[in-house]
């Protein structure tokens, strides 16, 4: 039976330009490689695979996952970009002293 996973995962590589958790200049490659083996996503897999699942079970399941994300990011890039009166927006404090 199907059942939804939820973890948090840490931004280590991709495509954003910005993200600098996986960036040697701000981890070391020690650091980089603890967060490899902690991935929940590939835990999950290696649990899934021990437990009997095939393997090409789970590869569409990755290319969706992919193609999801891909959209995504396109859906993303593609929005108009908010202007300067929207700086606050979203924000639990609209500045000022807190």
């Amino acid at each position: 039976m199907p059942a939804p996973i939820s973890f948090r995962r840490r931004r280590c590589g991709g495509i954003f330009h910005s993200c600098s958790a996986g960036d040697p200049a701000y981890r070391d490659k020690a650091e980089l490689e603890a967060m490899e083996t902690r991935d929940p996503e590939a835990i999950a897999a290696q649990r899934l695979l021990e437990r009997g699942v095939e393997q090409h079970r789970l590869d569409p399941i990755r290319a969706e996952q992919a193609k999801a994300m891909e959209r995504a990011v396109e859906h993303a890039l593609s929005a108009t970009k908010p202007g300067p009166e929207r700086i606050f927006e979203g924000l639990l404090s609209a500045g000022g002293a807190a």
